[in-house]
């Protein structure tokens, strides 16, 4: 059973910078500390969880249709007519401040249906009146206290583009035009939509459940959290998150707060008990690997891909051979955990 690595973890952000910086990967790493003196784990074996349910709805199976009409949008999009309320559309947007374009205000192959407010309303009604292909440019003055920081107290310039009109009801030759073999009409695009989500539900619901175990053991655990991992904790958090801060016109923190709903420091905190304690549970069910044991997995794994070691590093964005460790560990204590779970509604 070989579920996604550190699922607890991936839900909140990327493996790539929480295993250990490169110079101090050896000296910080969590199988040098006795967990025992820093973590009260709860009862990990045993956690009562759902199964989720793998049920399609009709919902998602209309999403999936439109977004195959997007990307067919030269051979069954609305030519003949400007785009009106209700209508879903296809649009790019760049935003312009005295001539120059700002690279982090824009939106390429946005859809979203003309009075359904899921965009600024006058944006919205200076689509109403354009055709597939048409281009217009408007001009708009943000207040000081606007939301996005990006443009708040800026006077742009927005240059929207109509890529296209979705067709408001799908017919068998719209499908038949979009020349697949797997599909020929509506029904049979739709039979082939249902059953390809339900089987993405599917493979995503070890997942699923191995996040809702790790979560319950998070709540009922307490960690006391080391002050030098701590701190390279936070500097991992701000060094990962500067550049996306920056593209967004945002300090780190307000850019962790608007992704997380937690200032960077908590953020640190969260991920790096979520680290202690499946280290905590690795140590007790006597989890460790030797550099004998350690060498052969890796190159197993890189074998398996047909790649060197330096090579599976890299496509793997793995800094360093502690990092892969602490994945592997965290398998290990994923499938302990989902094997020796109270799973219901399976």
């Amino acid at each position: 059973m070989k579920r996604k690595i550190a699922a607890f973890i991936i839900a909140f952000t990327s493996l790539a910078f929480l295993f250990g910086c490169d110079k101090k990967a050896s000296e910080l790493s969590l199988r040098k500390l006795d967990m025992g003196k820093y973590v009260t784990l709860c009862e990990y074996k045993g956690v009562e969880v759902e199964y989720p349910s793998c049920e399609v709805t009709e919902e998602e199976i209309e999403e999936r249709m439109f977004s195959l009409l997007t990307s067919n949008l030269d051979k069954v999009g609305i030519k003949d007519r400007a785009a009106q309320t209700g209508d879903r559309v296809v649009v790019n947007l760049k935003c312009y401040e005295n001539g120059v374009a700002l690279s982090n205000v824009q939106v390429t192959g946005e859809s979203f249906v003309i009075g359904d407010s899921s965009m600024q309303k006058e944006i919205e009604d200076a689509f109403i009146g354009m055709s597939a292909g048409e281009v217009k440019n408007i001009d708009e003055t943000y207040p000081e206290d606007y939301s996005d920081k990006r443009v708040a107290g800026k006077s742009v310039v927005l240059r929207l583009e109509l890529v296209g009109i979705y067709p408001e009801k799908i017919t068998d030759d719209m499908v038949k035009g979009m020349d697949s073999t797997l599909y020929t009409d509506v029904e049979s695009l739709h039979d082939y939509l249902a059953n390809s989500l339900k089987k993405s539900k599917e493979n995503s619901a070890e997942d699923d459940v191995t996040l809702q175990i790790l979560k319950a053991i998070y709540d009922s655990s307490e960690v006391v959290l080391p002050d030098k991992y701590l701190e390279d904790q936070k500097e991992k958090v701000n060094a990962t998150y500067a550049y996306q801060a920056g593209l967004a016109g945002m300090n780190v923190d307000e850019y962790v707060n608007s992704t997380f709903g937690m200032n960077s420091d908590e953020l640190a905190e969260k991920l790096l008990k979520q680290r202690m304690i499946i280290e905590a549970i690795a140590q007790k069910e006597g989890i460790s690997f030797t550099d004998k044991s350690y060498k052969k997995t890796i190159e197993e794994a890189a074998a398996s891909q047909g790649m060197d070691v330096e090579t599976y590093f890299l496509i793997n964005n793995l800094k360093n051979d502690e990092s892969y460790i602490e994945q592997l560990t965290s398998q290990n204590v994923c499938d302990i955990l989902y094997d020796n779970a109270v799973i219901t509604g399976r």
